[in-house]
């Protein structure tokens, strides 16, 4: 009978911890999908800044090569390679 008495306590008292842990466990893999949707957005948002900023940087060059800028000054204020204001400059012409 004791023993008995024991191993229903032991099992309640699993039952109880098991029940915590779980919850434990749901709130962490709530916590990690919340950091991994973060992270992503995070992400999203640098690739469009980068984006913008490269297309800002286009424009800027076209309108400083229509005014008649070099090319060493457009890079210079842009940052843009050579080979991407040479192409912005050959458009220019056609």
């Amino acid at each position: 009978m004791k023993a008995e008495k024991t191993v229903n306590q032991i099992s309640s008292e699993y039952k109880r911890y098991w029940r915590k842990m779980s919850k434990v466990l749901s709130r962490i893999d709530r916590e990690l999908e919340r950091d991994a949707a973060e992270k992503k957005a995070v992400k999203e948002r640098q690739k469009i800044l980068t984006e913008g900023i490269e297309i800002g940087s286009k424009v800027i060059a076209q309108n400083a090569l229509a005014e008649g800028a070099s090319c060493e000054f457009v890079q210079k204020i842009t940052g843009l390679d050579m080979n991407t204001i040479l192409e912005l400059k050959n458009l220019q012409k056609q």
